[in-house]
């Protein structure tokens, strides 16, 4: 009997409605640059698809230029408690709103083997970092499978992304890996963290934090955007994002290359306001993407 993860989130970070999310998919995103070499995955935010969606998909389309892929391995940030170290689900298929996107259990297997990754469902009942990219994946890459792997915030990122890269590079599959993290969480209101008060002052503090955790990131420097994550609050899964950086590394990827930088408050300020006033900027969070290449 086959087991299936539900879509938590659909209907409130994304669209539970089949057509919207095709729509979505659908959009004209503008010109997309073109690499002048392969890439080997990168990293998106994970905020609901009004705010962060595109930015997701900018990296998805780009990637999705280099041709088909056998499977992609998606590390999500951490939001619910009690999570301990890399963590599998038990599932043979995660369900979104345009069906059910298969996992590769077989490689998943290879990981707990590795003592890289244990089985924790809790870690992703209710999360959303993982599931608001897939009926975005699914779309963009057909007959997809994937590896969906929950990653703490914590030293033990650095030698899963080791163990995940050498299994990778070992596979003969074609895959790309795929991180998923928000930037800075600035605003007393919701986070608790505002260094530079409201308005102007506030985005460019936020803007500078994002940018110190992005430099060490083109630079591949996993450790250093883990610990500048730690110390500045710059990123919410900065172990997703290392544990990436190491994996492709062995893969062949010499860099990342910013595709998008941008943050809840700039969003919704070029939308009008989603129908409200906004004011200075005073609640808002980062959002990047970038392809490694």
């Amino acid at each position: 009997m086959t087991s299936v993860r539900p879509a938590y989130q659909a209907g409130r970070f994304y669209p539970a409605d089949p057509d919207a999310c095709r729509a979505f998919v659908s959009q004209d995103l503008g010109p997309l640059p073109t690499l002048g070499g392969p890439s080997f995955g990168g990293v998106v935010p994970h905020a609901g698809w009004v705010f962060s969606g595109a930015v997701a998909l900018r990296l998805f389309r780009v990637l999705a230029e280099q041709g088909p892929v056998d499977r992609i391995v998606i590390l999500g940030a951490v939001h619910v408690p009690g999570v301990q170290g890399p963590a599998l689900g038990d599932w043979d298929a995660w369900h979104t709103p345009i069906g059910d996107v298969p996992v590769d259990r077989s490689f998943e297997e290879s990981l707990v083997q590795e003592g890289a990754a244990q089985i924790q469902p809790k870690a992703h009942q209710g999360e959303h970092s993982i599931e608001v990219q897939l009926p975005l994946l699914a779309q963009v890459f057909e007959g997809l499978r994937i590896v969906p792997v929950a990653v703490p915030p914590a030293a033990d990122a650095i030698p899963f992304g080791a163990k995940l890269g050498g299994l990778l590079k070992t596979d003969g599959s074609k895959s790309l890996v795929i991180a998923s993290s928000d930037l800075t969480h600035y605003g007393p209101d919701f986070y608790g963290f505002a260094p530079a008060g409201a308005g102007e002052e506030a985005l460019e503090w936020a803007e500078r934090n994002d940018d110190r955790f992005l430099e060490d990131l083109t630079r591949l420097d996993a450790k250093g955007l883990l610990g500048e994550a730690l110390r500045s609050q710059s990123a919410c899964g900065p172990g997703a994002v290392a544990a990436a950086t190491i994996a492709v590394k062995q893969l062949g990827a010499k860099a990342a290359r910013i595709l998008e930088h941008t943050n809840s408050y700039l969003v919704e300020s070029s939308a009008g306001g989603f129908g409200r006033p906004l004011g200075p900027a005073r609640n808002f969070v980062g959002y990047a993407s970038a392809v490694f290449v």
